[in-house]
């Protein structure tokens, strides 16, 4: 609409079937005059009001050349080269041109930056970030105060305009500080009037810039329902979350319509006086906000499990590549066997990420002490917050970080051996107490991380098994199932938990208790039973649920599992059916539903199996091989 001269506005694209074709890709183009004069406008949406910037850039580009999505690539190459500058003046500015090329060449061509190249949404973070480091590398060194100031009025209007685009541009704001306080903290105070007056412009001006992004929010937010996607069982796999696995498991399936229902059931659980909340308002995300913080206090040690494996993995970036595997539209056979020939070296040293960032630190260390500490805090700050959603297209530009970073320690170690070399007046300044200064310093940073993990576990232990216990004890009133056979030759034992729907919207929750006790069946080596829905959308299939278990010996296996029936405009668009199992095993599962679950800290899937006691916290599997 924006480019076809109609204004930055929503509307229903069904009653536009011209629009409606070119969105869904029917068609390659769209022509403004094929548009009617009156066209019916809707609100925007959150996502919309979100990426005002983003989707105003596309509609100027639109504007001239034409409405059609391969124009669309000039707005990617744009933000390419931008980034690409942007990552080259941050990183000369710690080290030398030649080293600084050689690292900005290496992201540029890297595997998982050019596979998130043509994702124009998430590519689009790219160069605002690479702004930060920029920016970061200026106030460091700049000493002027209309300098700073400068820096921090284009820091902050940059960093509007990026918040427009993506949300998580705002994180960038944190390091930003740190790196302009550093300076004047370590030896140069005089300067720090001046650096508050830049923080204050920076903010300043991102606010200015951001105003109509930030209005969307106060009025619409999804942030804190992003965060639970974050903590379904899909990012277990990618944060390398190691086994045994706990015994709890987090809302499991990455879904929005699961998270909304888990989140409705929640609230109208412990707010049962309160309407029924409506996804993307302030009371929903209100409600995201008290259930994640619910999940992390009772579950402390998993929250910092999960930061430290992302940490683990993000500093392993640059040798965490496919071996043999070229970015797509890569068709030069020449340029295929270079990438090919990088993933087989990237991978021999792969999980050495995590030994080798430390060494990078402790050698930077060495030469100025201050920056060590700095740095591992900037190092875990960028790798800690992906653990939220951990997935390649949030993390691809941190691989930049780490190469800078051992880049730039082994300038430190050339610098050192040129000045033994040709015996400078100077000295090589490296001494062996620097060295061991530098790697207790770094050593102390890595025990006060590994102490406040073990602190935060064994503060969550005893609370998890009470927890656990608080369910196995739970009064529940045995169900009577009905054996359906189904065509692979297993049978669901098909259940009705649920009242008649009284409401236009409504969820309604039941915490189900499924018993497997193996050995009354001959003792099965293993079973996997499924949690079956009846579901009017696809989309919906993704409440279900296989919980693989396998005989470890009396008592039977309790599994409780939180199961759902939710209703839209008067109707069941999905609920629980039933327990589907091999029709042999069918005689040895007991079917109860809790009686009571307002006495219970949380309603979560918990698998109560004779080994328990020593599932009450989640692991991490490092990329080394090794499991903490």
């Amino acid at each position: 609409m924006l480019a076809c001269g109609r204004g930055f506005v929503n509307i229903d694209s069904l009653n536009v079937p011209q629009l409606d074709d070119f969105l869904y890709q029917r068609a390659e183009s769209l022509r403004c005059d094929d548009l009617p004069a009156s066209i019916t406008l809707k609100p925007l949406t959150s996502l919309q009001g979100a990426t005002r910037y983003l989707m105003i850039a596309a509609g100027l580009v639109w504007r001239g050349t034409g409405v059609n999505f391969h124009a669309l690539d000039g707005l990617i190459a744009a933000c390419f080269a931008v980034a690409i500058a942007a990552a080259f003046v941050g990183v000369r500015l710690a080290c030398g041109r030649t080293i600084a090329l050689v690292v900005v060449l290496l992201w540029m061509f890297s595997y998982r930056h050019l596979e998130n190249l043509p994702h124009l949404r998430d590519y689009s973070k790219a160069p605002f970030f690479m702004g930060l480091l920029a920016a970061m590398a200026l106030v460091m060194v700049e000493r002027s105060a209309r300098s700073l100031m400068a820096v921090g009025a284009v820091f902050g209007a940059v960093q509007g305009l990026g918040f427009g685009m993506r949300t998580d541009i705002a994180l960038n704001f944190v390091p930003f500080f740190i790196a302009l306080f550093a300076a004047a903290m370590f030896g140069k105070m005089q300067s720090l009037r001046w650096r508050l007056a830049c923080a204050a412009v920076s903010v300043g001006m991102f606010v200015l810039v951001s105003l109509p992004i930030l209005r969307s929010y106060a009025s619409q937010s999804s942030l804190w329902h992003i965060a639970l996607l974050g903590l379904t069982a899909p990012y277990d796999e990618n944060l390398n979350i190691g086994f045994p696995r706990p015994a709890y498991t987090f809302p499991y399936a990455y879904n929005d319509s699961y998270i909304e229902t888990v989140v409705r059931a929640y609230w109208k659980r412990t707010h049962p006086s309160d309407p029924l909340l409506m996804v993307l308002t302030r009371p929903y995300d209100r409600a995201c906000q008290d259930y994640f913080f619910r999940l992390a206090t009772n579950f402390p040690g998993d929250v910092i499990t999960r930061a430290v494996a992302s940490v683990a993995r993000i500093v392993n970036l640059p040798f965490w590549l496919p071996d043999g595997v070229v970015p797509v539209g890569i068709v030069n056979p020449t340029l295929k066997s270079l990438w090919q020939f990088r993933g087989q070296l990237a991978q021999s040293v792969n999980g050495s990420g995590l030994v080798l960032v430390l060494a990078a630190l402790t050698v930077v260390g060495i030469r100025t002490q201050w920056l060590v500490g700095i740095a591992f805090f900037l190092m875990c700050y960028w790798g800690a917050f992906p653990a939220l959603e951990f997935q390649g297209r949030h993390i691809f530009q941190f691989e930049l970080v780490v190469l800078a970073l051992l880049a730039w320690a082994g300038a430190v170690i050339v610098g050192a051996i040129r000045a033994i070399v040709i015996r400078s007046s100077g000295g090589s300044g490296v001494t062996a107490t620097n060295v061991l200064r530098s790697a207790v310093t770094v050593g102390i940073l890595v025990a006060a991380t590994a102490a406040t993990l073990t602190a935060a576990r064994a503060y969550q232990i005893p609370k998890a098994r009470r927890f656990l216990t608080a369910y196995d004890h739970a009064p529940a009133t045995i169900i009577e199932p009905t054996a359906i056979p189904l065509k692979d030759g297993s049978v669901r034992l098909a259940v009705d938990l649920f009242r008649p729907t009284e409401a236009r919207a409504d969820v309604d929750e039941v915490l189900l208790k499924a018993e497997f006790d193996f050995a009354a069946c001959g003792d099965p080596a293993a079973v996997n039973p499924a949690f079956s829905y009846d579901v009017t959308d696809p989309f919906l299939a993704a409440f279900a649920r296989v919980t693989p278990l396998e005989d470890l010996g009396p008592p039977p296996t309790r599994v409780f599992l939180p199961v759902y029936s939710v209703v839209r405009d008067w109707t069941v668009v999905a609920q629980f059916a039933g327990v589907d199992v091999p029709a042999a095993f069918a005689r040895c599962v007991r079917l109860s539903r809790i009686d009571d679950t307002t006495s219970l800290p949380l309603v979560l899937p918990v698998t109560v199996a004779p080994d328990w006691s020593r599932k009450l916290y989640q692991r991490v599997r490092l990329d080394s091989g090794l499991g903490y």
